[in-house]
C-alpha cells in the first residue's frame, strides 16, 4: 500500500496498527498439520541484539496472532493459507517453524540451505483495506509467484483463472 500524500499516509497507518487491514498469505510448508485449521498464538522477540531483525518464540515477547488453514496437501509438503492478525517481524515463518512445519526455502527459520535452496515459499496473496465506510474496501489480489506454481499445484491448487487469461 501507498499513500500518496500525508493525509493519506497518517490514515494506512492507523488502519494497519488498528488491524482493519485484511492480509492473507500463501505459504508451502514442508510436513503437515494434524488438523485442517487452528490458531498459533506465540509471542516473538528478537533472537539477540547481533542478529537485527531475526526473531524468534519468546513467552516475555510480543503478542503474536496467526489464524491459519490446509488448502491442500501431498506427500512431504502443504499448502497453508495464513491470515496474521498482529504484524509482528517474520511473524509468519516464526510461527511455521515453531510448529514444526518451516515454510519451504526458509534459510533463516526452516531447514533451506542457503544459496542452493528453493527460494522462501511464502506470498502475500490478498489485502484488503476499508478506506471508505461509504463504500466497498478495496481488495487486491496477486497471482501466485512462478517459483511457488509447481509445489501449489502439487497439493491442489488449479491456478489462477483470473491471471492465466490475461497472460
Amino acid at each position: 500500500m501507498l499513500g500518496r500524500h500525508r493525509k493519506a499516509l497518517a490514515q494506512l497507518g492507523r488502519l494497519f496498527k488498528t488491524g482493519a487491514i485484511d492480509k492473507t498469505y500463501w505459504a508451502v510448508i514442508e510436513s503437515a498439520p494434524k488438523t485442517d485449521e487452528g490458531v498459533i498464538e506465540l509471542p516473538l522477540g528478537r533472537l539477540d541484539a547481533t542478529r537485527g531483525w531475526w526473531m524468534k518464540h519468546d513467552p516475555k515477547g510480543q503478542p503474536a496472532v496467526t489464524k491459519w488453514k490446509v488448502m491442500g496437501r501431498t506427500g512431504s509438503i502443504s499448502w497453508l493459507c495464513l491470515e496474521p492478525m498482529t504484524g509482528r517481524t517474520h511473524q509468519l515463518r516464526v510461527h511455521c517453524a515453531e510448529m514444526g512445519w518451516p515454510i519451504l526455502g526458509d534459510t533463516i527459520y526452516g531447514t533451506a540451505p542457503r544459496g542452493d535452496g528453493p527460494m522462501l515459499h511464502l506470498h502475500a496473496r490478498e489485502i484488503v483495506v476499508p478506506l471508505d465506510k461509504d463504500r466497498a474496501p478495496i481488495r487486491v489480489i496477486a497471482p501466485a509467484p512462478p517459483h511457488m506454481r509447481t509445489a501449489l499445484a502439487a497439493c491442489g491448487w488449479n491456478g489462477d483463472p483470473q491471471v492465466q487469461a490475461a497472460e
